[in-house]
């Protein structure tokens, strides 16, 4: 076989059997390494992609579960004065009402767990209150509204049939309840001005999705 000859030439490249040959071809070697570490960053960049993918889908999922049986109750009323909502953390274990004697609703307050939250409306001289017993929960809302001024009358039931009447039978008649089963009250937002309660409305929903709800179960 003949003699093969490598020749460094000036213009950079190298000639092989009188052919030119790029300096390219002399690093093709680590051209291929540089390709393999490019593709091991986007191998850890897509897996790392994937993993956030994963724990978003895992989180909404969540999300999901944990609204899956709430519904809302819309408000009734004459809608002015300031929006107000009562939530708080664990299920409702008392409820407060004020009214003005003879007439409208002026204020409602609940408590979750060992905690009183803020009072919706104003405090008047009668007041009714009602504390639920371990195990029972708030299922039903009801009463009489004025489309143009104030809630007349509130009503809350239990899960053990226990109520809490206040304020008088007058004007328009509503009822709120929860759209599924084992659901409870977990909130209620409306509007108040400085005489009473305008508009009421009611959330609800599961407290723990678990099985250890504030209702009995059937």
């Amino acid at each position: 076989m003949g003699e093969m000859r490598l020749e460094v030439i000036v213009d950079g490249g190298v000639q092989r059997r009188g052919v030119a040959v790029p300096r390219q071809a002399s690093i093709s070697d680590g051209g291929r390494h540089g390709v393999h570490g490019v593709g091991q960053a986007g191998c850890c960049l897509s897996s790392r992609m994937l993993s956030i993918l994963l724990f978003s889908a895992a989180w909404v999922a969540c999300l999901a579960q944990s609204n899956e049986f709430s519904s809302y109750s819309s408000a009734l009323g004459s809608g002015s004065g300031t929006p107000f909502s009562a939530e708080g953390e664990g299920i409702i274990t008392g409820v407060k009402v004020w009214e003005l004697p003879n007439s409208h609703i002026t204020g409602i307050q609940l408590r979750h767990g060992a905690n009183w939250g803020s009072v919706l409306g104003i405090v008047t001289t009668s007041e009714l209150s009602m504390e639920l017993f371990e195990g029972e929960a708030i299922v039903q809302v009801s009463g009489k509204y004025n489309p143009v001024d104030y809630i007349y009358e509130l009503t809350f039931r239990t899960s053990r049939g226990r109520s809490l009447n206040a304020g008088q039978p007058l004007q328009v008649s509503f009822n709120f309840y929860p759209q599924f089963a084992r659901a409870e009250l977990r909130m209620l937002s409306g509007r108040s001005n400085d005489i009473g309660i305008t508009s009421l409305g009611a959330h609800w929903g599961i407290v723990n999705p678990q099985g250890n709800t504030g209702a009995d179960q059937p």
